[in-house]
């Protein structure tokens, strides 16, 4: 699936190094990641 879609979730959280951030957060640091890519 999209991880655009899941920002929520804890998995994709402790694989951007942002555990308990919230989505919207995790959302911009994966755009972030996606730019670089």
């Amino acid at each position: 699936t999209n991880p655009f879609f899941r920002a929520g979730e804890t998995a994709l959280a402790a694989t951007l190094g942002l555990v308990g951030k919230p989505a919207g957060e995790i959302f911009a640091a994966l755009r972030e990641a996606k730019n670089k890519f």
